[in-house]
């Protein structure tokens, strides 16, 4: 500390000004150093005294606890995004599974209903790209047709008597989906492939 004109004096640490000057008029001056806060009294006969009178609390940057939160939120998204692809893809895995295989049964049992008595339009229009309805005649004609020499593959040109489906399942690879369906046509067995919103196919 040092003393100027009119009583003022100079707060310095390490030579360098750390407060502002103390007027002749003042009694104290509160004033940081470091991590602590100072308090210089001018007492009764012009004596001084100094004492600690806080320890300033560290301040984080914002900035940077900003960017560590994001960082964590972000991680937590991608953690959490992770851990639910692994659960719900085999779930719609399977349902998507499932479902064309109940599809393809319904679809070769609406088939083999008809081959029991004289094919109708619905009945080729399952056959064909599953639906009941075929677009036009010059489809119906075409499927007509198909519909005949695939039957005649089989020697199932003939009204069928009894037939049942033995099993379903969902084949790998492929196009489209692609079921093949075990039945049981008269007595023997065949396999029928379904592939999706395609004619039906034999298979080995």
């Amino acid at each position: 500390m040092t003393s100027g004109e009119n009583g003022t004096m100079a707060i310095r640490v390490n030579g360098r000004i750390a407060a502002q000057p103390m007027s002749a008029n003042e009694s104290e001056r509160l004033f940081p150093v470091g991590a602590a806060v100072y308090r210089l009294s001018r007492r009764d006969g012009g004596k001084l005294s100094l004492e600690v009178r806080e320890t300033a609390t560290p301040v984080v940057p914002t900035v940077l606890a900003g960017d560590s939160m994001t960082s964590s939120i972000k991680a937590r998204k991608f953690v959490w995004a992770f851990i639910a692809l692994a659960v719900v893809a085999p779930f719609i895995w399977y349902v998507t599974a499932t479902t064309y295989s109940k599809t393809a049964r319904r679809r070769v049992e609406a088939v083999l209903a008809g081959m029991t008595t004289t094919p109708d339009s619905a009945t080729l229009g399952m056959w064909a790209r599953n639906t009941h309805h075929l677009a036009d005649i010059r489809e119906l004609s075409w499927a007509s047709d198909h519909f005949d020499a695939w039957r005649r593959e089989k020697d199932l040109y003939q009204k069928i008597t009894t037939w049942r489906v033995l099993s379903v399942d969902k084949m790998k690879g492929g196009e489209v989906q692609t079921a093949s369906v075990e039945v049981e046509i008269d007595g023997r067995k065949l396999r029928i492939l379904v592939p999706e919103g395609r004619p039906l196919g034999w298979g080995e």
